[in-house]
């Protein structure tokens, strides 16, 4: 079970400054290229997720790779439907929607208008949820954290993953998504110059 499923956030703006203001506020990030990734096979590698958008993708992104038979968008034509997405949302000013789970995280989190006590990094995760824990005054209550890891696709590892995916993509296409969520790398420390490299020319 998730936790935004056992506490829904309060709708009253009263009650929400007042958690703010009395809570521990943590936030935890992941490097922008991985957290597309792992929407990309947790979310349109599915059959019963995102059916709607997997057709609205394939059809609006061909790609001449892709077999004909391919129920799911390819990662290609996912990341051309972000980047589509992603300039739309920079030229309305943050005003068209965006999926949750590639909005920015700078956009979605106000990392510069909350004061957030703690900023872990998923890299990180095992060793910040430590420290996480014990700031928290929770360690007696937390047993047998553990991260998530996609079950969509036949990769083991992230890094087995990333390779075999972003070795698909154009260099040019992995710099352009990039630019696009320059503040979440800037803000969070971190660079897309290594997932760069392992694109195609």
């Amino acid at each position: 079970m998730k936790v935004r499923e056992l506490y829904s956030p309060p709708q009253d703006p009263e009650e929400r400054d007042r958690l703010l203001d009395t809570s521990m506020k943590m936030l935890i990030v992941r490097h922008p290229l991985e957290r597309l990734l792992s929407a990309y096979r947790d979310k349109m590698l599915r059959e019963d997720l995102f059916q709607k958008l997997q057709v609205s993708i394939r059809k609006s992104f061909p790609d001449p790779n892709a077999s004909n038979d391919e129920k799911h968008p390819t990662f290609l034509q996912f990341l051309m439907h972000i980047k589509r997405d992603m300039k739309r949302f920079w030229k309305t000013g943050g005003q068209s929607r965006l999926n949750n789970h590639w909005q920015p995280v700078w956009w979605a989190c106000g990392p510069c208008q909350v004061k957030y006590e703690v900023i872990a990094h998923v890299e990180s995760l095992s060793l910040d949820q430590e420290y996480i824990i014990r700031k928290a005054g929770i360690q007696d209550v937390v047993f047998n954290a553990h991260t998530h890891a996609s079950n969509f696709d036949s990769y083991n590892g992230t890094s087995q993953a990333t390779q075999a995916y972003f070795s698909q993509i154009p260099k040019k296409l992995l710099e352009e998504v990039s630019d696009l969520y320059r503040p979440d790398f800037d803000l969070f420390g971190y660079s897309p110059s290594q997932y760069i490299k392992l694109g195609r020319p």
